[in-house]
């Protein structure tokens, strides 16, 4: 295990990095730069009310009361889909149009083809009810329920694979109900791959041409950076880590997952970690967790932006851990 070195991006959250473009966020307002982070003008302000402005200004507020941008993604339309508090808007010609309210939480993980939108319910459901997948159409202002599945607790997250043209679909929390699924008719169906034990409770996917790669997220047991292989869904254990995995992406050439400081008998509660496979070689960076209530004020977490990145740059924001909101890159070709 190495280390790297980082340095200081952004004061805020960077959601989405291409070649051409960065978006970030501070508040409610939106923020683009065409120059690499040099200089950035405001995208669009995100509609809130006078109230939700003083707390957004508040970052322990804004932690207790679940506000913020959560997600921003492009699709190839060049349109914006941006989760903000519990609503989705869409950017289009840069003007905004409500397309509803989520279902649940917020949810970990938003997948996209081409111009469609899909995400899980995800929500504490005691009563064990099935839970929907979401699908927002290009041609369309609604999220819709495409399938419902029952026998799971909540998904975790539901990612497209380029390399399939499929969709890829996780799930917990116990043993029974913790799996990874996909779909290859755009959801008409769903199928169990793998699952029945907590190595497969998976929160985050990642995809190569020959594996699929994910952390486990489980409170119960030790917690590894996994990979699959697709051929015949054999199951390596890479690196344990020392919490749950939340998680990943590529980033050019590596892969990137990070870990959450939450409550457990099995995990550290300290501090969590940013963990860089480059080369099947693993490098981590350790932030601690801030003071304040994981209950209240939410899990330490380390979040990385949407779109497909600028080949050069990892970067990722801290959350609820030391330099709280500040967005940090490293340089792929220093990860030696």
């Amino acid at each position: 295990m190495e280390t790297v070195k980082y340095k200081k991006f952004f004061d805020g959250r960077v959601l989405f990095v291409d070649n051409d473009s960065i978006i970030a966020c501070k508040s409610n307002n939106l923020f683009i730069s065409y120059d690499r982070g040099d200089s950035y003008s405001l995208l669009t302000s995100l509609p809130c009310s006078f109230l939700e402005k003083l707390i957004l200004k508040s970052s322990l507020l804004s932690r207790l009361f679940r506000k913020g941008v959560s997600f921003l993604d492009r699709a190839d339309s060049g349109d914006y889909l941006i989760f903000f508090n519990k609503s989705t808007y869409r950017l289009k010609n840069n003007r905004l149009e409500f397309t509803g309210s989520i279902r649940g939480s917020r949810p970990l993980s938003v997948a996209r083809k081409n111009g469609d939108f899909f995400y899980g319910e995800y929500r504490s459901n005691p009563e064990r009810k099935p839970v929907s997948i979401f699908k927002l159409s290009k041609f369309d202002n609604v999220w819709k329920s495409v399938i419902q599945m029952d026998g799971v607790r909540h998904i975790h997250g539901v990612f497209y694979d380029i390399y399939t043209d499929s969709f890829w679909v996780t799930t917990g929390d116990s043993d029974g109900e913790s799996g990874i699924y996909n779909s290859n008719d755009d959801f008409k169906t769903v199928d169990k791959v793998v699952g029945g034990a907590q190595i497969y409770r998976a929160v985050h996917l990642t995809f190569t041409e020959e594996y699929i790669f994910y952390g486990s997220d489980t409170p119960k047991e030790d917690n590894y950076i996994c990979k699959l292989k697709r051929s015949d869904l054999k199951l390596e254990r890479h690196q344990r880590v020392d919490n749950s995995v939340f998680y990943s992406r590529a980033f050019g050439n590596v892969i990137c997952f990070s870990t959450a400081a939450e409550p457990s008998t099995v995990n550290s509660e300290s501090h969590v970690q940013l963990w860089i496979n480059k080369d099947e070689k693993y490098f981590s960076l350790s932030f601690k967790k801030d003071m304040f209530s994981m209950r209240y004020f939410q899990y330490g977490q380390i979040f990385f932006p949407s779109g497909p990145g600028d080949n050069q740059n990892i970067y990722f924001t801290n959350y609820a851990i030391e330099k709280h909101l500040t967005t940090f890159k490293v340089s792929i070709k220093d990860i030696v």
